[in-house]
C-alpha cells in the first residue's frame, strides 16, 4: 500500500469530525460554550483523542484609559469631601456649643426647682455662670456665700468649648452686663430665674452671644427671661 493511500484511509479530515460526532456514538463527550460574543471554544474527545481548537485569548480587563479616568474621578470626590470636612465638623461643634448653653440652663432650673429643702427653708440654688470672651460655662451650687451668684468654690461642673468659640457678648437688660459676667439661678418653689452680675441685679432678661471666631464668623444668641423663658437664635 502505497503511503499517501494510507493516509488517506486513516486520517479523519478535519471538516468531517463534526459529522462524526454527530452519527458516531463513540464519542463519549462533548462540550462547547461561548467565552465571548467574538468566538467558540470548543473541546471533543473522540475515542480517547482530544482534538481543540485554539483561538485567540480572552482580553477582558480595564484599559489604561478607563483606569485613569476611574481615579480622576475618585481624587476629585476626595479632595471635596476633604475640603467640606473640615467646616461640617467646625458647624456642628459650633451648634454644640450652643445647645449646651441652653441644656445647662434646664438642667441647673431643674436641680434648683427640684432642690431638697429642711423645713420651709429653701436655701440651695443652682445656676449657670457665664463670663464675656471665654471658653467655658460654669454649673453652680449657691452654697458658699447665698446671693443668686456665682463665688468660688460653688463649681459642680465646667464645660469647655475648644478655641476659637467664645462668649463675645453678655448683656443685661440690654446693656452690657456689670463686670462681665451673668449668673442666672434657681431655686426652690419657683422655677423663675434670677439674673444677676458681679455688682448689679436683678435683671429681668440677659443674652447670651457666642462666636465661632471663624471666616466667616458665626454667631449664636441664647435669651433667658427672668420668668424662666429660655430661647436660641
Amino acid at each position: 500500500m502505497r503511503l499517501s493511500n494510507f493516509k488517506l484511509r486513516n486520517c479523519i479530515p478535519t471538516h468531517r469530525l463534526c459529522e462524526r460526532r454527530r452519527s458516531n456514538p463513540g464519542i463519549t463527550r462533548a462540550k462547547s460554550w461561548i467565552a465571548s460574543g467574538e468566538y467558540i471554544l470548543a473541546k471533543m474527545e473522540y475515542r480517547g483523542f482530544v482534538i481543540q481548537d485554539n483561538p485567540k485569548c480572552s482580553t477582558k480587563g480595564f484599559t489604561l484609559v478607563e483606569l485613569l479616568v476611574t481615579m480622576g474621578i475618585f481624587l476629585v470626590m476626595s479632595a471635596a469631601v476633604l475640603a467640606n470636612y473640615k467646616g461640617y465638623g467646625n458647624n456642628a461643634y459650633f451648634a454644640n456649643a450652643s445647645e449646651d448653653i441652653v441644656l445647662a440652663l434646664r438642667q441647673a432650673q431643674v436641680y434648683g426647682v427640684g432642690a431638697k429643702g429642711v423645713g420651709v427653708s429653701f436655701t440651695s440654688a443652682y445656676g449657670v455662670y457665664f463670663l464675656a470672651n471665654s471658653s467655658q460655662i460654669i454649673i453652680f451650687r449657691d452654697s458658699v456665700i447665698v446671693n443668686s451668684k456665682y463665688d468660688d468654690g460653688e463649681a459642680i461642673e465646667t464645660i469647655t468649648w475648644k478655641s476659637p468659640i467664645t462668649i463675645s457678648a453678655l448683656t443685661c437688660n440690654g446693656s452690657a452686663c456689670v463686670g462681665g459676667n451673668a449668673s442666672v439661678t434657681f431655686k426652690r418653689p419657683s422655677p423663675d430665674a434670677n439674673i444677676y452680675s458681679s455688682t448689679g441685679g436683678p435683671y429681668t432678661i440677659a443674652t447670651i452671644t457666642i462666636t465661632n471666631g471663624l471666616t466667616p464668623a458665626k454667631t449664636s444668641t441664647i435669651t433667658i427671661t427672668n420668668a424662666g423663658q429660655i430661647s436660641l437664635q
